[in-house]
């Protein structure tokens, strides 16, 4: 992951691995949080252009040998979706929780595998691309795998831009801001949703500027202690904002891609921690940036199907159809020599070598358990250096199932590719905790700890495999890590339903 401002240096490389794969079921009954509750005072349905290819019914020849099953198709034998869109949807007529009216209308695309040179315009390939340029300049998010692994990974792509709303915040404050006309009229039911939380005792205050933007002032947290363990994520927070959205747009058994898309920076750890902070902060970092989008490309390339899905807005008699999408400029200002100070890294190369070794003392003294020791290096980027080049690189050098470009705003990005999962929330209907009929909230995590990079060939990989295994060092880590990611899920999860096993 890389997260810069106008400065960046990427680091990639290809990693093999030992893994462990971890389940878990959530105390917490199953709530569907997709957007959308299908309206019962509505029957006109939209069906979109043409109708998805049916590639789960068959089995479909991969590299690995004849026969072998797509992880589309492995997926649906174990009723998961791998976090891709299980099928494109229809569109239709919704009404959420919140009472928005909500109008979906889907596009198909025609499906162009990702990579093919020179795609037609009107192709997934070509929409994908176009993404990656507009994103340079305007707020939005693409989220695009290029690795796939049967029952863990599938291969799928999604993005939008020029959101309506934006979710800012930090602290124990949030701005949900109107980007433009659209969003405007969105704005009110947003404001509505922040007077009911506030009714219900997890607002201080609630500051609105019409047709522009709301921000309002989450309480203090409880004080550790004075409540049970599994509901330390329910205390007032950032979270409390971002459940109410949720709640206002919500929806039960929609499309499953309208939602809330962005990124949640470290510091949201102390959303739920009461930890010491000893280091200084940026006064500008935000803790979480989120946009509520309103068209939405995907592209599942496991099903080789693609689609545009383009949502209006009704509230309180005033709808967005008809208005423009767009009004989310956000353009990428390269370095200028002379006119902003530069400094390659934030830690000279004998201050950190030293906080190594202070590291280790404390670690033989029993004073540390865990640490993560890191440093921050800079690249200065020229007016060619876009993010879009950055992403286009990485994408190409470091095939993950997580890559991703988000333009955050006030000169901010984030590009990276990632072969982690970091957590995954899937219900699951055959569960022993909760009545027949009534689906368990399945938590699945799969942390990659012990690394190394891979070899020119295939003896060279064997060769590096054999010494990660041998590492002592490598093999503690791993332990280190399954023994913290089990105690992290039963603090939250049915006693006796965490389950460890070997991963690939």
């Amino acid at each position: 992951m890389v997260r810069f401002h106008n400065l960046a240096l990427l680091a990639t490389t290809t990693l093999l691995g030992s893994t462990e794969s971890f389940t878990a079921l959530s105390k917490h009954a199953y709530s569907s949080t997709p957007f959308l509750v299908q309206s019962s005072k509505t029957a006109l349905s939209m069906v979109s252009t043409s109708s998805p290819p049916d590639y789960n019914s068959v089995h479909v020849a991969k590299t690995g040998g004849r026969g072998a099953i797509s992880s589309s198709q492995d997926a649906l034998n174990k009723d998961l979706s791998l976090g891709a869109p299980k099928d494109r949807p229809i569109g239709g007529h919704f009404l959420t929780r919140g009472g928005v009216q909500i109008t979906a209308n889907v596009k198909a695309l025609n499906f162009v595998r990702q990579g093919t040179k020179d795609a037609a315009e009107g192709s997934s390939a070509h929409a994908i691309e176009q993404l990656v340029d507009k994103l340079d300049n305007r707020k939005g998010v693409l989220f695009a795998s290029s690795y796939e692994y049967p029952g863990r990974y599938g291969r799928w792509s999604l993005g939008f831009v020029d959101p309506p709303l934006e979710v800012s915040g930090k602290g124990q404050q949030c701005t949900i801001t109107a980007l433009n006309s659209r969003g405007e009229v969105i704005l009110p039911a947003v404001i509505d949703a922040m007077e009911k939380l506030r009714a219900d005792g997890f607002l201080e205050s609630i500051h609105v500027v019409e047709d522009q933007f709301v921000r309002v002032q989450v309480v203090p947290p409880a004080a550790v202690g004075s409540f049970n363990e599994e509901d330390r994520s329910r205390q007032p927070s950032l979270f409390s904002v971002v459940r109410s959205l949720v709640d206002l747009f919500g929806y039960q058994d929609g499309d499953g891609q309208l939602g809330l898309y962005g990124a949640f920076g470290y510091d949201v750890t102390f959303q739920f921690e009461p930890i010491k902070k000893t280091q200084e902060r940026d006064p500008e970092q935000r803790d979480i940036l989120l946009y509520l989008p309103d068209e939405i490309t995907v592209v599942d390339q496991d099903k080789r199907d693609a689609w545009v899905i383009s949502y209006d807005f009704s509230v309180n008699n005033k709808t967005t159809q008809g208005l423009p999408r767009g009004g989310s400029d956000a353009p990428f200002k390269h370095f200028q020599e002379g006119k902003q100070k530069f400094q390659a890294r934030d830690t000279p190369n004998s201050e950190f070598s030293k906080s190594v070794e202070k590291a280790k003392n404390e670690f033989a003294i029993g004073n540390l358990f865990e640490v993560v020791l890191s440093q921050t290096f800079r690249e200065k980027l020229d007016a060619e250096t876009k993010p879009s080049v950055l992403f286009r690189r990485l994408r190409a050098r470091n095939p993950s199932p997580y890559g991703f470009f988000i333009n955050l705003g006030e000169d901010e990005y984030l590009v990276g590719a990632s072969p982690e999962m970091f957590v995954r929330c899937e219900p699951v209907y055959e569960n022993e905790y909760r009545p027949p009929g009534v689906p368990a909230l399945r938590v699945e995590t799969c942390p990659i700890s012990g690394t190394v990079a891979r070899g020119a060939d295939a003896l060279e990989d064997a060769k590096r495999i054999r010494s990660l295994i041998m590492n002592q060092k490598e093999e503690s880590e791993l332990t280190m890590c399954t023994d913290v990611d089990r105690n992290d899920k039963s603090r939250i999860c049915e006693p006796g339903s965490v389950k460890v096993s070997a991963g690939g």
